[in-house]
């Protein structure tokens, strides 16, 4: 990630399908945490294609789950009554939407100005890369990334992806 961010290579700019990606995200994160609920909704009717790069959406989602998951096994830890993760995916007409929302330990309002900056982090052993990587690459192919947090609550991770690159829709 570091490598990526710091100097980021050129994207395989392509249709990709979140149908296959997700689940793949999805075992992965419930492989990592069998201690966690994590609960996943896709559309079933909308497309659900939009253009970027399948391996980087792939990391993206992967970052955003982990840190989903550290926090709540976080808030496990400190009051027991964390719940879990839900991953919701639906389609609109121009974009698709992802949200990847927990109950762990939150953020504070300093903490969620913060949280996209290289190199900022609150873990111990954390980079402060995951994050920073997740809005270069989603603004990179023209998505938007949006974090809404409430300490000792909630974290909410929206991606707004497109589904076309300067007017057309790739087939």
């Amino acid at each position: 990630n570091l490598l990526d961010y710091a100097r980021p290579g050129k994207s395989k700019i392509e249709p990709v399908s979140l149908r296959e990606t997700v689940p793949v995200v999805y075992e992965l994160a419930k492989m990592s945490a069998k201690d966690v609920d994590i609960t996943l909704y896709m559309d079933q009717t909308d497309e659900l294609v939009f253009v970027g790069d399948r391996d980087k959406i792939k990391q993206t989602l992967f970052n955003i789950v982990l840190n989903s998951i550290e926090a709540v096994r976080h808030k496990m830890t400190l009051q027991g009554d964390a719940r879990g993760i839900d991953i919701r995916v639906e389609g609109t007409e121009d974009t698709v939407r992802i949200q990847i929302c927990d109950d762990g330990i939150g953020m504070s309002e300093e903490e969620l100005e913060r949280c996209t900056e290289p190199f900022y982090s609150t873990k111990l052993a954390g980079t402060g890369i995951g994050l920073a990587y997740t809005k270069q690459y989603v603004e990179e192919i023209g998505g938007t990334l949006t974090i809404d947090s409430r300490k000792n609550e909630y974290t909410c991770v929206e991606l707004q992806l497109p589904k076309s690159l300067k007017g057309g829709t790739i087939k």
